[in-house]
């Protein structure tokens, strides 16, 4: 800190499964900043930084984990397994830059509302700039839709309201004209990669 190099940590002490925001962890930014007041740094910027997917690889496991079957332990082959998965399309890795959280100095290492405020605002940032991805608007859809199923044909329509996202949306249907189904509608489901979760 003294010698003011730059840090990287992971926010929320781990990655999230789901692409879903986690509650941050107070630790480390707590001796980040500990670091800072002792070493009287000033002009402290902390900078948001959100890496999210298309696709997560956990999402398959995680879905039938939530119906009831256990989660498989981890071990070689599941390592191998795992690796080896790795190998199938996924879609877009996006990476998007929060505003920087200034801080004229460092707060008392013992003030918790101070630094809890810091993590909020940090967090706060992070989830403004993650990117709401086409795949992620369409499975809001079709849980919005639940219990029944939608088809490609019905989920089509609702392209008005996934339009109202576009600042946002990423990976989204923007594709050559021309390439529509019979109805004229768009349908960038059929592009994605097989996740084994999508099934006619």
């Amino acid at each position: 800190m003294e010698k003011r190099f730059p840090m990287t940590w992971s926010f929320e002490g781990t990655r999230s499964r789901l692409g879903k925001l986690m509650p941050p962890k107070y630790g480390l930014l707590k001796y980040v900043l500990e670091g800072a007041h002792h070493a009287g740094s000033r002009d402290i910027h902390i900078i948001p930084v959100s890496v999210s997917y298309d696709l997560v690889r956990d999402a398959e496991e995680y879905a039938r984990e939530q119906s009831g079957t256990p989660k498989a332990p981890e071990s070689v082959g599941w390592m191998v397994r795992y690796l080896k998965s790795l190998a199938r399309p996924m879609g877009r890795i996006h990476v998007d830059f929060g505003e920087p959280v200034r801080l004229d100095a460092a707060p008392d290492p013992e003030d918790q509302l101070a630094i809890s405020k810091i993590a909020f605002q940090v967090a706060v940032e992070a989830n403004r700039v993650t990117p709401a991805t086409f795949p992620a608007v369409v499975s809001s859809a079709l849980l919005g839709a639940f219990p029944r199923a939608l088809t490609e044909l019905e989920i089509g329509p609702r392209r008005e309201a996934v339009s109202r996202l576009q600042p946002q949306l990423r990976g989204g249907d923007r594709q050559p004209a021309g390439q529509h189904d019979g109805g004229g509608h768009h349908h960038p489901i059929r592009r994605w990669p097989g996740d084994g979760l999508r099934h006619r």
